[in-house]
């Protein structure tokens, strides 16, 4: 699945931090797919500015990831969560169409 930098960032901190062996195998998987490369550091100029990320959105470009079944719905199942809590936020969109909405992908 593609995905820009905005994107690996909430899907980062969307992945619990418990689970079952199965899941947390998926989840170790998914995050290594997900944080960036030292060469897109360099390339985005990815850097933290205290508690956030910031990086040179003239150079974003969504990226493939790689995302197993397991993994995908760890993400349905975080997203929706947060929907039922009412903690869906306005960034969190574009995550619930790549994969509620459209749970194979685009």
């Amino acid at each position: 699945m593609k995905l820009g930098i905005k994107e690996r960032i909430l899907l980062l901190n969307l992945l619990p931090a418990q689970g079952d062996f199965t899941t947390m195998k998926a989840i170790q998987n998914l995050r290594d797919g997900l944080i960036f490369t030292e060469e897109e550091v360099g390339k985005f100029g990815i850097k933290q500015d205290d508690q956030r990320i910031i990086w040179d959105v003239t150079v974003d470009e969504d990226v493939e990831i790689v995302i197993g079944p397991v993994g995908n719905t760890v993400v349905i199942d975080a997203l929706k969560k947060l929907d039922e809590e009412k903690r869906l936020i306005a960034d969190h969109l574009e995550l619930w169409e790549k994969f509620v909405e459209n749970p194979k992908g685009s």
